[in-house]
């Protein structure tokens, strides 16, 4: 299979494609994703909390164990040197392999999301707002997450899953610090744009009908587009970095 990808595949796209196979890890996160398909059915049909926590937490978990077990592996200076040796590799190489593991993980998270939500539906009956809201939460947040994932397996070698936690944690933190001090709402507000947005993802379907507050409407805006575009900068001056030290630029 791999050798029939390979042989199709653009040239430029065979580094990220070799890395993406090597990672054994991903292998067992994808085996773990399959196993858990019918049981995540299950579960959403039995107690419908559960079906809400898998749409929660099955994208970052998922995009940890596809993403950043590759980026893991692609900046070991042995496999770089063994792979990325083509006349102008660098960033972009590492751009491929995001792309690569983020639509692998994002079709692991959607697939699982499908599961959960025919099992919650199932158990009982939605409406139709109900439905699209959770379908509207769970493309929102999967895609957040996985970018968050593949900036934080970009910044650093070891210690993505800390330093996504951290992230995602940081406006909970962050207001329980300042909170002794009566900053204005604003300061927390502009701080969670930084974050992975949940709130806003959790509204995202209320904010396009136009049923959230005035004044709590443009942050969430703010949020949803702010992270993504936070999140893609910082990978692509990682990136550089990355391939900079790889090659001894430093």
């Amino acid at each position: 299979m791999l050798a029939f990808l390979l042989d199709r595949c653009p040239s430029s796209w065979r580094p990220a494609l070799l890395v993406c196979a090597a990672s054994r890890a991903w292998r067992r996160a994808v085996l773990v994703w399959a196993l858990a398909l019918p049981m995540v059915a299950l579960m959403a049909r039995a107690r419908a909390e559960l079906g809400t926590a898998v749409l929660m937490y099955a994208p970052p978990l998922l995009a940890l164990g596809v993403v950043g077990q590759a980026f893991t592996l692609v900046r070991r200076p042995a496999v770089w040197t063994a792979v990325f040796t083509r006349a102008g590799a660098g960033p972009e190489d590492l751009w491929r392999l995001a792309g690569l593991t983020g639509a692998l993980a994002l079709a692991a998270s959607w697939s699982v999301a499908v599961f959960a939500l025919a099992g919650l539906r199932s158990a009982a009956p939605l409406p139709s707002t109900g439905l699209i809201s959770l379908g509207l939460f769970t493309l929102v947040w999967s895609v957040c997450c996985t970018l968050a994932v593949i900036s934080a397996a970009a910044t650093t070698s070891r210690g993505a899953a800390v330093l996504l936690l951290g992230w995602m944690l940081l406006p909970a933190g962050f207001e329980a610090i300042v909170s002794p001090f009566d900053l204005p709402g604003t300061v927390a507000h502009a701080v969670k744009i930084l974050a992975p947005p949940l709130e806003a993802a959790v509204r995202f379907h209320d904010l396009l009908r136009g049923l959230v507050p005035v004044d709590v409407a443009p942050w969430f805006a703010a949020q949803l587009i702010g992270f993504p575009v936070s999140a893609i900068g910082l990978f692509v001056w990682r990136a550089r970095r990355v391939a900079e030290r790889a090659y001894g630029a430093e």
